[in-house]
């Protein structure tokens, strides 16, 4: 899970790197507003380890940025870096 992870600004080559001892990854956003979105939910991880979908929903997402903040959650969940039970709630959010 992503709270396993130490996240890394990684500045020389753009992106944010993973990492715990053994498995590392790196992600880069194109898009700053998406960029804010990824450190704010590692932020919440770490405040918080067990907090819900609908918790970080609601501290993160607006109106104007909802769609960003669930295709932030989306690349997460598809790099298995998100709790399991978020699985189901970005499903419904396909729809």
């Amino acid at each position: 899970m992503i709270f396993d992870f130490d996240v890394i600004k990684d500045t020389k080559n753009n992106c944010y790197q993973l990492r715990t001892k053994n498995t590392l990854y790196a992600l880069e956003f194109e898009d700053a507003e998406k960029e804010a979105i990824f450190v704010s939910i590692t932020e919440a991880f770490k405040k918080d380890n067990t907090i819900t979908f609908q918790t970080l929903i609601h501290k993160l997402a607006t109106k104007k940025n909802r769609a960003k903040v669930i295709d932030v959650l989306k690349t997460l969940h598809d790099s298995e870096l998100l709790p399991v039970e978020y699985a189901s709630n970005l499903h419904k959010e396909k729809k």
